[in-house]
């Protein structure tokens, strides 16, 4: 009973610290430790799958593609302005 409690406790360590460490480089370190406990190697997929805190926190730009951080006025590459409705940018209209 006690080499298999060792052995699982070993298994979630482990885990845990391969996902902490995937979740670090993601910017998501608290959601690696838990995905890759409860999940084990599934939860690591998940995390290197899903996106980045930087991913969550922009969006292309409308005009140029580039990464645009949410609520920004005007597009830092291309200097366009940006129309925003529910955090997402709003393409614009096309010329007639």
């Amino acid at each position: 009973m006690n080499d298999l409690f060792v052995f699982l406790l070993m298994g979630f360590v482990l885990f845990g610290a391969v996902g902490l460490l995937i979740g670090q480089r993601k910017g998501r370190p608290l959601a690696g430790l838990i995905w890759a406990m409860v999940l084990g190697p599934i939860g690591w997929l998940l995390i290197l799958l899903g996106p980045s805190r930087q991913d969550l926190n922009s969006t292309p730009c409308p005009h140029c593609g580039a990464a645009l951080p949410i609520g920004e006025a005007s597009c830092r590459q291309c200097g366009n302005p940006v129309r925003w409705l529910k955090r997402q940018a709003i393409k614009p209209p096309r010329a007639a």
